[in-house]
């Protein structure tokens, strides 16, 4: 979880600013160690709820634009079903081979729900509650945010898959990225590069 959770903002910072990877992560490491130390769980919760409404809302903004970049919904939506990105029929297929079915989203989202309760974030952040019920209102208001990201992260995909499919271009094969988890900040910091602040708000 800790790796993730450093790499993640770390791979932004790395795309955004053109810095080493080892870098990124130290000030993301480093960031993140002073303010828990000096603000306790109360510094961390408060970050957390700040940094996920600001995921919701960069998210939704980033889609925005880009659709509008491709050139609106229906010529998104045209792309990734030209690109056969979202087969209906292929969702319900039962072979345990095949990828992103309904099937293989109930088994293993459940095993990653189970996993995401028990971790030690987690059990931190419900110990601190004042109350059991209020834990549990907690853990439901979490579960429909966490629902609705899902959302925002999927629709994010498919834009940037569009958005790439739409300039024929991959940034992969021509040596524009390095890592295939850098696709996202870098359609941010090239595609929308005209809107000011849209590269800001992604990295934060």
């Amino acid at each position: 979880y800790m790796s993730f959770a450093l790499l993640s903002p770390a791979l932004a910072l790395q795309t955004g600013f053109q810095m080493q990877l080892w870098m990124s992560i130290g000030i993301v490491g480093f960031i993140g160690t002073v303010y828990s130390a000096m603000g306790g769980i109360k510094s961390v919760i408060w970050t957390d709820a700040f940094q996920g409404f600001v995921m919701l809302g960069s998210g939704l903004l980033i889609i925005i634009i880009g659709t509008s970049v491709v050139g609106g919904g229906s010529a998104v939506w045209e792309i990734i079903k030209n690109g056969d990105r979202l087969s209906f029929f292929d969702f319900f297929n039962p072979d345990p081979r095949s990828r992103n079915t309904l099937w293989s989203s109930i088994i293993g989202g459940s095993f990653i729900w189970i996993a995401g309760l028990c971790n030690q974030s987690a059990l931190q952040r419900i110990s601190a509650m004042r109350s059991m019920e209020n834990a549990r209102g907690a853990f439901l208001i979490n579960s429909g945010l966490i629902l609705l990201l899902c959302f925002v992260i999927n629709g994010f995909g498919l834009v940037v898959y569009a958005y790439f499919a739409y300039i024929r271009c991959d940034p992969s094969k021509a040596g524009l990225i390095f890592n295939a988890n850098q696709i996202s900040p870098y359609f941010v910091m090239s595609a929308l590069k005209y809107y000011p602040g849209i590269g800001g708000v992604y990295v934060a």
